[in-house]
């Protein structure tokens, strides 16, 4: 079943609804007039989505069309943007996810959104991973490598899953290439703040839609992955979600969100009320 989205930020419909012009056959996408939000308006239910594209199938279906579908000047573009990487990254670590998670994680337990099998990376020895995956299959994996690492998994959605813990249960998150899938993005992210203990920190990962990445490569940015990514956050439009679900920034420097990368990344915290 096909869902029918208002504005996942501000919760706008109608006309101030404006069809953008990346979207692609029957997957409709909307920006909001009001607070500028880019968001997939008819995704799929959670059901839908892991009985037809399950992300672990589609993902590199969509990688390899992308890639026969680039035109030489296309290529040349391409390699022009790697190799301005290729120089960030002698600047930036790519082990950016650990650096920040020994940096900002003291002890508990951090709460891996859609965790895959499991974000054991950025974890201090003093901290446990406590896992939430929709994935049948995902989770079937990923529990013997949880339960070996002292962690657990919960299968579930990602609402459901964090509406099952107790308030004030964790003391940290994880949110790496998660947000852009959810279909309800605040409602997640005010549920977060409930489990996590005050000040504790969260570290997101999600594809920046502000990215000159996108301007040059059009639909065929890597970034658009239809149906799966549903949203679509600028550095503006994460800042303002965060801080309306109980978040203040912590880390969300020029480097974190630099222009010629696709992805950025953000540490924030949960307020003190």
């Amino acid at each position: 079943m096909l869902l029918s989205r208002t504005c996942p930020a501000c919760k706008t419909g109608g006309t101030q609804l404006r069809k953008n012009r990346y979207s692609q056959g029957d997957w409709v996408l909307k920006e909001c007039l009001s607070c500028g939000f880019v968001f997939l308006e008819n995704p799929p239910d959670y059901a839908t989505l892991q009985g037809q594209f399950p992300w672990e199938n589609t993902s590199g279906i969509q990688n390899e069309a992308r890639r026969k579908s680039y035109s030489r000047s296309e290529n040349v573009v391409r390699s022009a943007i790697r190799g301005v990487r290729s120089l960030t990254n002698t600047v930036i670590r790519r082990n950016k996810h650990v650096s920040l998670g020994y940096r900002y994680f003291r002890q508990g337990w951090i709460v891996d959104l859609g965790c895959g099998l499991g974000n054991f990376g950025p974890l201090p020895p003093s901290c446990k991973l406590l896992g939430i995956e929709i994935s049948n299959q995902i989770v079937a994996d990923a529990r013997p490598i949880f339960e070996s690492r002292g962690g657990r998994i919960i299968h579930a959605d990602v609402l459901s899953g964090l509406q099952s813990l107790e308030a004030a249960s964790c003391d940290g998150a994880l949110v790496e290439s998660y947000l852009e899938h959810e279909v309800q993005p605040a409602e997640v992210l005010r549920e977060l703040s409930r489990v996590l203990r005050a000040k504790s920190a969260i570290i997101l990962k999600l594809p920046n839609y502000a990215c000159w990445n996108r301007r040059v490569r059009g639909k065929k940015w890597c970034g658009f992955r239809l149906p799966d990514h549903v949203n679509y956050f600028t550095p503006n439009t994460l800042r303002t979600m965060l801080g309306q679900q109980g978040f203040e920034i912590v880390k969300f420097t020029f480097l974190d969100r630099l222009w010629t990368n696709d992805n950025m990344w953000c540490v924030a915290r949960k307020r003190e009320h």
